[in-house]
């Protein structure tokens, strides 16, 4: 009779330490890739990655690999976004994500064309007006006063590329 109690008393103690096997199941699932560029195929370290959907938002950011990664994401469908700067946002909608499994998905960015100059100013005093056609430069007798009395007046065009004066050059303004 004390062995059976003491076999009852050591069951109910390991109880605890075995949960039921329903209980083992996870609740969410995972998401992980890789973000390339197209230009050379080298991983792009640091973009922003967006996986939302309509319960859940989650940003991370890609590794010195371009690798990252969403290790716990409710299960639905999401749409997940990538951006860099000098690359094109690139989205992709629909990417299903199941309990208890893990999605793999590979961005490829392609490289955005940069503007050194932007921006062209075309206030009153420009040079260059709409429909103006040839080499129009922005010298005339106020630009070239405003030169150090060091400089000849022939300085500011000698200085313009594709411009070649002769020895004893003269301008007239």
């Amino acid at each position: 009779m004390k062995r059976l109690a003491l076999a009852m008393l050591a069951v109910l103690i390991q109880l605890p330490a075995f949960p039921p096997l329903s209980a083992l199941a996870g609740t969410t699932g995972s998401l992980t890739g890789t973000i390339v560029s197209t230009h050379n195929a080298d991983p792009i370290a640091n973009a922003r990655v967006t996986a939302t959907s309509g319960t859940q938002i989650e940003t991370t950011r890609s590794d010195l690999h371009g690798n990252f990664a969403f290790v716990s994401l409710a299960p639905d469908v999401y749409k997940v976004a990538v951006e860099h700067d000098g690359y094109r946002p690139t989205t992709v909608a629909e990417v299903p994500i199941f309990a208890d499994a893990s999605n793999r998905i590979t961005f490829t960015l392609v490289p955005e064309l940069v503007f050194i100059l932007p921006h062209v100013d075309r206030t009153f005093s420009s040079p260059v007006r709409p429909g103006t056609i040839g080499d129009i430069y922005p010298y005339n007798v106020a630009t070239i006063s405003l030169f150090p009395p060091v400089f000849s007046d022939l300085w500011a065009l000698r200085m313009t590329p594709g411009i070649t004066l002769g020895a004893g050059a003269a301008v007239a303004f």
